[in-house]
């Protein structure tokens, strides 16, 4: 069982990370599995792509580095898409 705590400090912390008003994190918690942050990036006011972060690659760890971790995979996220929407960088 997970402890709502260590699931609300990751999302505290990744909230106060999140700067680009582009993204959407939501909290999803299910009786039918481990619970997963979906991170909706829209790009340029209508392209909105989807991924979800599963929380049980964070087993072990601290909120901060959960938070850290899930953080860099966000940021992995956006810069696929922006790869794919621009041409890269």
């Amino acid at each position: 069982m997970i402890e709502k705590s260590w699931l609300d400090e990751i999302q505290k912390r990744l909230q106060n990370s999140m700067v680009n008003p582009d993204i959407e994190l939501e909290l999803v918690e299910t009786e039918k599995s481990y619970p997963f942050f979906r991170v909706r990036y829209i790009v340029e006011g209508h392209d909105v792509y989807t991924k979800d972060l599963e929380l049980s690659a964070c087993k072990g760890m601290t909120p901060e580095q959960a938070a850290d971790f899930l953080s860099f995979q966000i940021q992995q996220f956006m810069d696929e898409i922006d790869s794919t929407e621009y041409g890269g960088e």
